[in-house]
């Protein structure tokens, strides 16, 4: 299941009933937690520490759909690899994986030859 922010409702509600759980990162959010691991660390700290181990949160998806062009897309990296940090740092009794969400078309215009074969999960 994916949440696209953090709601606090939520994944109250999702405690104990281990369904898969993917938090999302806004796009508006995206500059801050690129620019300052301090952002990445509260955000962790905030919205993943508390609900686990009781909820299986196993993905933090960073970011919705930017593409290349767009101004936030320079942010993307950043932010992942400052919540990357933040996680492996916390030392959950989990793997929380930290990944972003593309536009498909990306992949279209990108793979027109030679034909690449890929696992997606969705």
């Amino acid at each position: 299941m994916r949440i696209f922010d953090p709601n606090q409702a939520t994944l109250q509600a999702l405690k104990g009933s281990n369904i898969s759980v993917i938090v999302g990162v806004v796009n508006n959010d995206l500059q801050g937690l690129a620019t300052s691991p301090g952002a990445a660390n509260g955000r962790v700290q905030t919205n993943i520490s508390p609900y686990l181990p009781d909820v299986n949160i196993s993905y933090i998806a960073v970011g919705n759909e930017i593409k290349p062009s767009d101004p936030l897309a320079q942010y993307v990296g950043p932010a992942m690899q400052n919540l990357y940090n933040a996680v492996t740092s916390s030392n959950f009794p989990t793997q929380i994986k930290v990944s972003t969400v593309i536009d498909m078309s990306l992949l279209t215009l990108h793979l027109q030859a030679p034909l690449v074969t890929m696992q997606v999960h969705t």
